[in-house]
């Protein structure tokens, strides 16, 4: 059964891998390759994404233009207008 793996440095995503069952040495290998702090099952976590922060506890999507603000009851980016 297919699962996917966030690649977490510095509490940035750095990648997101689909594995299919994988041993903890392939785990090790690609943490190794991308120097990575963590790789975590993430599977139906909608919110992981490249670029997106890892904070220990939630994934935080990547923020789309810098004058959008995080809501974290709605884990959503909320844009400084309402959209029409």
């Amino acid at each position: 059964m297919e699962k996917v793996y966030a690649v977490i440095k510095d509490s940035v995503v750095i990648n997101v891998i689909i594995f299919d069952n994988p041993s903890q040495e392939l785990i090790d290998y690609f943490k190794d390759m991308y120097s990575a702090d963590l790789i975590m099952d993430v599977d139906g976590d909608i919110y992981c994404a490249i670029g997106g922060t890892w904070d220990g506890i939630k994934f935080t999507l990547p923020q789309p233009e810098p004058s959008w603000e995080y809501d974290d009851e709605s884990r959503q980016w909320v844009p400084p207008f309402p959209s029409i």
